[in-house]
This record gives C-alpha cells, structure tokens and sequence, in this order.
C-alpha cells in the first residue's frame, strides 16, 4: 500500500511538472506573440484589438493547456478571423518536428520546379510548385523556358505553390510579357512606409521573345497561396492569359516567419505576422478572396481537361504562326 501510494504521488508530481511547463510555454507563446503583433504587424489598430483578443483567450481559459498545439491552432483561428488575413500563422514543433522543417527548406533549391513537358500538340507544360528567390531560381526558369521554346501554347500549373519569394515570378513575368506595363499593377505598402510602392522586383528581360506571344493558361487550387496567387492575378488581370481551375487560397499580404523558444524547453513557436499589404491599382486585394479563375475545371486529370479547352480556341494556331 505504501509502495502504490508513493507511486501515485511521483506520478501525480510529473503530471503538476508537465503541466507547469506547458503553462510556462504557452504563456511565453501568447506574449512573444502580442511583441510581434505589436511591432511588426502593418495594421497598427487592428494589431491592438488583436493583443487585446489574446488577452482574454488567455484570461478567459479559452485555451487548451494540455496541448499547446491545440491551443496554437485557435489562436491561428482567432487572428484569421478577426483580419481576414490567411497568412496569419503560429505553429508549435518539438524538437524532431524542427529538424525536418530545416530540412525541407533545405531542399527547397532551383525555382520549385518539379515538372517540365511536351503534351498533345506541342503544348508546353511547366509545374511550379515553389516561388524561390535567388539567382538558381531565375537559372532553372531560364533551363526550362529554353526546354520549352517553341511550344505553341504553355500551361503553367500552380495548384500546389503556397507562394513564396516574389522574384522568381517577377523574373518569369519579364519573359512572358511583351511590355513592361504589367509592372503597374501591383503594389504594395509595408508598416514602416507611408506610400504605396512597386509590389514586384522589376526586371528588364530581352530573352526568350518568342514566349511574348504564345498563349499562356495558368492552373490553380484551393492550395495556391501568395506570390503564386499574384502570378495568377497577374496573368488574368492584365489579360495575358487565362486562369483555369479553382479560386486561390487568398493569402496574399506578405510577411515573415520568426522563431521563438524558451531555452529548457524541446518546443519552438513559429509566427508569421504580415508585415505589408498589397493591392492592385485600382484597390483590388485577394486577402480572403482569392483568385477566381476564367475557365473552372471540374474533371480529377486538370491536366487533360486543360489540354481539351485549349485545343477548343480556335485562335491557338493562329497565334502560334506569328510568333
């Protein structure tokens, strides 16, 4: 009886510790949180209301202590709900968790490019699954598009980009585009600027002309997100070519992830906290919308269907003869 009793009290003393600590890890969270909201977040007023709301969660106890990725996940819920901000985002990794996130990232070279192809009919294909800044990013495009010269129509598939850097899309628009005018269309304004400026890195790019006039149909999902939704909005808005699928994740305001610990503890919070919004020149923000597409795809092979309304416009060949 005194053995068992003793056990219990050991087992009872580890449940108090560990519920210290994730207590001590989930209060270190909120207020490393409510720092980054503050200093980093563009929307200074609604930054506020959003510490404010973090308060109460904590006060309140409409977090789950037991489990500070529960609790994580609604504090996710809360702070994309309150700004329609999807890039919004706090993750909790233990120790092993981190060291497969490195090393994804690590292997996150070239320009996310998985995939490059001659279909039916001399039809390009390119899926780009990853916007990589950097010039091994612009080299890989550079490859592809040189692979891909002389197609009579590209498809580019982005429907498993989650976005990323802005320059390997700038960098592909400056090939696709004629004229610079598309470079007028984005912009963007950060916390600590009081104009709107250029969203996208200009580039001047007098290779690959004959890419100027082919026709180009861009594919997307629920699970393309951020510079890979600007890349979309780019091509149907300036009407350079059509998107096709379904309407984009919209999570379009840009940020940055930021790593925070406490030092005894195998836990590490990561927050991305949108630091700029973009819009385009006439007020138009995907932040919660998305981008619709000009043709819904409906079939399981998007490919193949793409490939059909293609070879439906009868202005394909056309196009092709003059490039």
């Amino acid at each position: 009886m005194l053995i068992l009793t003793s056990t219990s009290s050991i087992f009872a003393q580890g449940e108090t510790k560990a519920k210290f600590s994730n207590t001590r890890n989930m209060n270190y969270m909120v207020a490393e949180l409510q720092s980054q909201i503050s200093e980093k977040y563009f929307d200074i007023a609604k930054g506020k209301i959003l510490i404010a709301k973090l308060d109460e969660m904590l006060t309140k106890h409409l977090l789950d202590t037991s489990s500070l990725k529960n609790a994580a996940a609604e504090i996710t819920k809360m702070l994309r709900a309150e700004t329609n901000d999807k890039h919004f985002d706090l993750l909790v990794l233990d120790n092993k968790e981190q060291a497969q996130r490195k090393k994804d990232e690590a292997g996150n070279v070239g320009a996310g490019i998985s995939e490059i192809k001659i279909l039916n009919k001399h039809i390009g294909y390119l899926k780009w699954d990853l916007c990589v800044d950097g010039e091994n990013a612009t080299n890989r495009i550079r490859g592809a598009l040189n692979y891909l010269e002389g197609c009579s129509a590209l498809i580019i598939d982005i429907t498993e980009n989650p976005g990323g850097g802005s320059q390997s899309g700038a960098y592909l628009n400056s090939i696709l585009y004629a004229s610079n005018d598309y470079q007028k269309l984005l912009l963007k304004k950060c916390r600590t600027e009081s104009d709107w400026q250029p969203s996208e890195p200009i580039y001047n790019n007098s290779d690959f002309k004959s890419f100027h006039n082919v026709p180009l149909y861009i594919l997307t999902s629920p699970q393309t997100a951020s510079a890979a939704e600007y890349f979309a909005l780019t091509i149907k808005e300036t009407k350079r070519g059509k998107v096709l699928g379904q309407t984009s994740a919209g999570a379009g305001n840009p940020g940055r992830w930021s790593i925070f610990g406490l030092s005894e503890s195998d836990k590490s919070f990561y927050m991305f906290i949108p630091t700029c919004q973009i819009k385009t020149k006439d007020g138009l923000s995907i932040e919660g919308i998305g981008v619709k597409p000009n043709i819904e795809l409906t079939s399981k092979d998007r490919i193949a269907e793409t490939v059909k309304y293609i070879l439906s416009e009868s202005d394909l060949y056309e196009n092709h003869k003059h490039l």
